[in-house]
């Protein structure tokens, strides 16, 4: 018998599991059961109350953050909460922290990471929903923010400049 055949792995070379490598690899969680449950529960609740649902996962090297946070995107795909009206968009953010980081830091790596082109899209998605000042004003009561954002789709120095202030 062959070793691909005593461990069952039928189109793959080893028993790595690492959904980086291999998408089908999320649907797996290795963590406690209870924990896998509250984080579902947590999930379900945050789509619930108004706003950006929100989670912060942090552990040591090797711990399994990364492979849940897979495994959080592959849940909201298959198994996504009733209660969660429109489709999640997950994306993956590695920042770079260091001992003086903050969260301004987080911010701007953040900011970058999503890019001005997709926030862009997602403004637009909202403008030919409704009333984008409208939408904007459940989001935030902030004047400037929801300046920056009415201009963010303006081409040349105006969207540049609105971008920028956002990061």
């Amino acid at each position: 018998m062959e070793f691909k055949e005593w461990f069952c792995l039928k189109n793959r070379e080893s028993f790595t599991i690492d959904a980086k490598i291999n998408s089908d690899d999320a649907r797996f969680y290795f963590g406690r059961g209870e924990i896998r449950d509250w984080i579902k529960s947590q999930l379900k609740k945050s789509f619930v109350d108004p706003g950006v649902p929100k989670m912060f996962l942090y552990g040591p090297y090797g711990s399994g953050k990364t492979q849940t946070l897979y495994h959080i995107e592959y849940y909201l795909k298959t198994q996504k909460p009733e209660v969660c009206k429109l489709s999640p968009k997950t994306i993956h953010v590695v920042l770079e922290m260091h001992s003086k980081s903050d969260s301004f830091d987080w911010h701007i790596q953040l900011m970058e990471m999503i890019g001005r082109d997709t926030v862009v899209k997602w403004v637009e998605q909202i403008r030919n929903r409704g009333n984008l000042d409208t939408e904007l004003r459940k989001i935030t009561s902030d004047p400037s923010i929801i300046s920056a954002i009415l201009n963010l789709p303006s081409g040349g120095d105006i969207g540049l400049s609105a971008w920028r202030w956002l990061c």
